[in-house]
């Protein structure tokens, strides 16, 4: 799960550097599949069978939240939208901070991204605060 976050996180800045300022954070609501488009994406192939039920967590972004329940990294422009989480019921979104070029990692649940700044410490998944280092 901590790989799927950076791998997310990492193809969440790809896609915003291709796409711009009018791409959005898609997630499918049956197989949680994920996507940054422009448009609503393709429904075809959904992994749990037939197809994708796109759901759009909101527009691209500097700010950098996370889930508390699913443990989801997106990086948006404003608080993402609460609806179908993968851990159960809606998400519980916290502002870990703002998009930059310093990679920080918590040393106690792992969790990678770039931040202008230190993130907030606040609900660490291993318990307790986070404890970052810088790379």
């Amino acid at each position: 799960m901590k790989k799927f976050c950076l791998v997310l996180y990492l193809f969440a800045a790809s896609i915003f550097a291709l796409h711009g300022d009018d791409a959005q954070f898609f997630i499918c609501r049956k197989c949680n599949d994920t996507t940054v488009k422009e448009t609503r994406p393709n429904i075809s192939f959904c992994g749990s069978g037939g197809n994708h039920n796109w759901f759009s967590l909101g527009k691209i972004g500097e700010q950098i939240y996370i889930c508390r329940k699913c443990r989801l990294l997106v990086e948006t422009a404003a608080r993402p939208k609460i609806n179908f989480c993968m851990a159960t019921g809606n998400h519980n979104w916290f502002l870990l901070g703002k998009k930059g070029d310093d990679q920080y990692r918590c040393k106690k649940c792992q969790i990678t991204a770039c931040f202008a700044s230190k993130p907030a410490i606040n609900f660490c998944f291993a318990g307790g605060n986070h404890d970052w280092i810088k790379y």
